[in-house]
């Protein structure tokens, strides 16, 4: 039989050190002990630790100054090690930069094709990052294509400023750079432009400063971290919405670590920003975030953290993302979306509490996320629950939700029968606040076409609900008067209705005036809601007499 290390002699080299490149590679995952993995297949022989050396990639946690030491005692050994192709230095404390970077790069001349630095927690009380002196250690590099410097959870008071305006000499063959702390200014970018000649990507923090045009006969694109939705003083590139490194924001989220998950939803949330309306044409990183794989799902299991501030973020960034046309069936479906939206209606934690109403809101404009929202009871009374919350935006943002739910017969049917759903429905037609009036009578009106005869009743027998409805035929909204009229239209079937009628005598001269041919408050659905009324009631003979003669007008039309 075979031994095992003859099989692996079997294979190529190429194929050898391919498979050791994407063991050793991976700059968008947090493990926290980078460099084990290359160090540990070092250890096993000799022709191991030449395929290490062959990959050229490098990936190294500081977190102490042991480490730091560490470091610098593995590069000062086989000289083999230090002719690196990527590198990627997890920077968690202040490091002696100049001298981690001597350490390889003057080997590394013909070889380093991409670098990245990943600084973490530093503070304003920290040395700031010298970008310059970092551009300059790395001119010399030849082949060098892409360049990333990241500053995660640094607490600082504002973003880097690049104040230096030239380079001694061009990186020849730099095409990416991306720096999302560093903001600079329209003049600082057109004069260090010429010393990237081939560069295409450039990702910053943002740009300020008078509009001005960059010339640059290679620079393709242009992303801004903190500035997507400002007016930016830049004409040439085109603006891109979308960053080339989503895949390390979105391994924060998996590091496993809390500071850094948080970190990563905080970054995530940035990157959103926030949309106007679901037709919102800057949602390209909307459709990007949700399409990572494995983002949306992991943004969902923060609904059932225990700490509130992952509840918070998650909510944030799925409202955000429910807010494009598409996106409601994703989210509906994620497994334990739904269960964690129904559960977040009782988090009086919740710093973001109005949020989940307006993701409901968002996803019920699809039926088919509808229809999931409606077979979980919790989520109605949920609502219903919320519908008498002190905050405004909360009650609204419910009653937008309910709106869409009961568009169809299930969900109304289902609202009906919520415990207290018709009495506090009734109690927002004198809220005070037009839109949430408006709101109560879509949900009433809804309700009153999908009741059975009984429970019609019930509606009226709520105390002020007909009289309430009636005082909405005065509103200045023209749909809230309509639903308003509509909901009443359907009561007055009921003999119960009739027996009503004294405690609302204006309403009577109402709806005549609703049938006056040139009354500009009415339209056609209230002439007809008022015709349906008005013959359901008892009118004397100077009111029967006036309603005869302007129902005709009405069936004429």
């Amino acid at each position: 039989m075979e031994s095992q290390g003859d099989l692996f002699d079997r294979l190529s080299e190429e194929l050898t050190v391919s498979i050791f490149q994407r063991l050793l590679w991976s700059p968008s995952s947090y493990e926290p002990k980078k460099a084990h993995q290359r160090l540990q297949l070092e250890a096993v022989s000799k022709t191991f630790r030449a395929l290490v050396s062959k990959t050229g990639c490098l990936e190294w946690k500081i977190g102490c100054i042991e480490d730091e030491r560490n470091f610098l005692r593995y590069m000062s050994g086989d000289v083999s090690r230090r002719s690196l192709t990527k590198v990627a230095l997890y920077l968690d404390r202040p490091v002696d930069l100049t001298a981690i970077l001597q350490s390889f790069i003057p080997l590394s001349l013909d070889t380093l094709e991409e670098i990245q630095l990943i600084f973490w927690g530093l503070d304003d009380e920290d040395e700031p990052i010298d970008c310059e002196s970092i551009f300059h250690s790395l001119q010399e590099c030849k082949r060098l294509v892409a360049f990333r410097i990241f500053l995660w959870d640094c607490e600082r008071e504002g973003p880097d400023c690049l104040k230096f305006s030239m380079l001694p000499k061009p990186f020849a063959a730099l095409q990416t750079l991306v720096v999302p702390e560093l903001a600079v200014s329209v003049e600082t970018l057109s004069s260090i432009l010429p010393s990237f000649p081939v560069l295409e990507t450039l990702e910053l923090h943002s740009v300020h400063g008078k509009q001005g045009e960059l010339r640059s006969s290679s620079l393709k694109e242009v992303f801004l971290w903190h500035g997507r939705h400002l007016k930016v003083p830049l004409k040439g590139p085109r603006r891109v919405g979308v960053p080339r490194d989503l895949e390390k924001v979105v391994g924060l989220l998996y590091s496993g670590d809390d500071v850094k998950e948080l970190t990563g939803s905080y970054i995530l949330l940035n990157l959103l920003g926030s949309l106007a309306a679901k037709e919102d044409p800057r949602a390209q990183i909307q459709q990007a975030v949700l399409r990572f794989p494995g983002c949306l799902q992991k943004v969902v299991t923060f609904l059932s953290r225990q700490d509130v501030a992952f509840r918070n973020r998650a909510l944030w960034i799925l409202e955000r993302l429910a807010l494009v046309n598409g996106h409601e069936v994703p989210i509906a479906t994620a497994p334990g979306c739904i269960q964690g939206l129904a559960h977040a209606l009782a988090d009086r934690e919740l710093e973001s509490l109005s949020s989940v109403p307006s993701i409901i809101s968002c996803l019920a404009d699809d039926i088919q996320a509808r229809t999931l929202l409606l077979n979980a009871p919790e989520i109605l009374q949920g609502l219903v629950s919320l519908l008498d919350d002190v905050d405004p935006e909360v009650q609204l943002a419910v009653g937008d939700a309910l709106a869409k739910l009961t568009s169809q017969s299930e969900g109304a049917e289902a609202l009906s029968s919520t415990p207290q759903s018709l009495e506090k429905l009734v109690g927002l037609l004198d809220s005070g606040n037009a839109k949430l009036q408006g709101q109560g009578a879509h949900c009433l009106c809804s309700l009153a076409y999908a009741m059975s005869e009984d429970k019609v009743e019930n509606m009226l027998r709520v105390p002020g609900c007909v009289e309430k409805l009636v005082g909405l035929l005065w509103s200045e909204s023209l749909e809230t008067r309509e639903r308003s009229a509509l909901a009443l239209a359907r009561l007055a079937e009921c003999a119960l209705f009739r027996e009503m009628m004294p405690a609302v005598p204006q309403l009577l001269q109402r709806l005549l005036d609703f049938l006056e041919p040139n009354e500009g408050a009415s339209s056609q659905l209230l002439r007809e809601a008022s015709v349906r009324i008005l013959g359901n009631v008892d009118l004397d003979a100077k009111q029967m007499k006036l309603y005869t003669g302007r129902r005709a007008l009405v069936n004429a039309n």
